[in-house]
């Protein structure tokens, strides 16, 4: 397996992947606005190209859509989306359901309070959230998720402890009068402190439950962190050319967009390199650097950490080294998995007891039962693959599974 480069993508399937060499290029420049430039910049390297004229929009609202299976998980994927560690995103999404359950319809009980919305908005708050949705073009009712997630946003940077001072320095001992909300989150070592420094600075409750929100938090991390999340749409400025919304790094779905959504079958090995690099997506070719072989497992994992953001330093050739990388870094949970229970989506499985090797990654359960997706040296580019691809996998001596749990590079 050779060096992977990063590629201009020129095709029109789920992603678009780029360069960095993009990156001063005077031909792409022209194409991005300076909100994708600096996306660019930060390791995000992907587009959407079945974007809107400006983000990926929700019909209803007009807004940048939500991603997630529900509106905890919208939540997570908003913050992150928005550049916020998975350990901040969880304890402000710890909070938010300890108020509401994230349900932007919530109204307070009127004899505790005038508590609206996810965060439980009341007095002059929730007056600013109700103009803030009139404000809108069209006007948004203050009961859209997406409106309030945007308000709730905007507001981070604007709430401090005030009288709850003590207590924050108690869990951040850094923190002093001019410390956000959003400073707060950004400080916090893990989702425990997240939750409750976010409570001192945002929340400010008469009745905190503040072990509600701390296990709430906790909860929230372990079940997202590790899979990175689904893939969530950063707000950016639209592009000259067709206007492509930014999509943060996610490894469950860079795993999907660059591989064939159904199995393409086995065995081209009669064929020639070039005729097995041409049966793979376009995604996928865009991020070919024209000498590693497409069909090659451990280049397709490394292909969609890398241009992911979610571990840029994954190694890019043989499943031993990757192996040896997953053990070794911190920002891995390592374990022998039986069987697919043990599983979550984006966990990395590797075997490499034997002559060749494999690796593939879990994606959960997909349209036509998939579970996961892989290539196989001489046999097929990357495609979504079988329940029995997973069992197999899972049968062969010496797997282990590899879970990032590492900050998003």
């Amino acid at each position: 397996m050779k060096k992977i480069q990063l590629s201009r993508a020129v095709g029109t399937q789920l992603l678009l992947i780029l360069t960095v060499g993009l990156l001063v290029s005077g031909q792409a420049n022209a194409a991005l606005s300076q909100a994708q430039l600096n996306a660019l910049g930060s390791g995000i390297y992907y587009f959407d190209p079945d974007a809107g004229s400006c983000d990926v929009t929700d019909t209803s609202s007009g807004q940048a859509a939500l991603v997630g299976n529900d509106n905890v998980e919208k939540a997570f994927n908003f913050l992150v989306g928005k550049g916020l560690s998975a350990v901040a995103a969880a304890g402000a999404v710890g909070n938010l359901m300890q108020e509401s359950g994230v349900n932007p319809t919530s109204i307070q009980d009127p004899s505790k309070g005038d508590g609206h919305g996810i965060a439980q908005w009341g007095g002059g708050r929730y007056t600013n959230l109700v103009n803030y949705g009139k404000n809108q073009s069209p006007p948004i009712d203050w009961t859209d998720l997406t409106l309030q997630f945007n308000f709730f946003w905007g507001e981070l940077p604007q709430e401090f402890s005030n009288t709850h001072l003590s207590e924050l320095q108690q869990v951040e001992p850094t923190a002093t009068a001019t410390t956000s909300a959003l400073d707060a989150l950004k400080l916090a070592p893990t989702p425990a402190i997240a939750a409750k420094a976010f409570e001192y600075t945002y929340e400010r409750a008469g009745e905190p439950a503040m072990d509600n929100r701390v296990n709430n938090a906790t909860a929230v991390y372990t079940k997202y962190a590790g899979s990175t999340g689904a893939s969530t749409i950063i707000d950016s400025n639209c592009t000259t050319a067709g206007g492509n919304g930014v999509v943060l790094g996610s490894i469950v779905q860079t795993a999907i967009g660059l591989a064939w959504p159904t199995n393409q079958g086995h065995d081209v090995s009669g064929q020639s390199t070039a005729k097995q690099n041409a049966s793979a997506t376009a995604a996928y070719q865009a991020a070919w650097d024209g000498a590693s072989d497409m069909t090659d497992c451990g280049a397709f994992v490394a292909t969609v950490m890398i241009k992911s953001g979610a571990d840029t330093n994954y190694p890019q050739s043989g499943t031993g080294a990757q192996a040896g990388y997953v053990r070794s870094s911190s920002k891995y949970t390592v374990f022998s998995p039986t069987n697919s229970a043990e599983l979550k989506p984006g966990d990395i499985l590797i075997e490499n007891s034997g002559a060749i090797g494999h690796t593939m990654i879990y994606v959960g359960p997909q349209t036509g039962g998939y579970l996961v997706v892989d290539a196989s040296w001489h046999s097929h580019t990357p495609m979504l693959n079988s329940p029995g691809d997973l069992q197999w996998m899972l049968s062969q001596s010496g797997i282990i599974a590899a879970r990032f749990t590492g900050t998003t590079n």
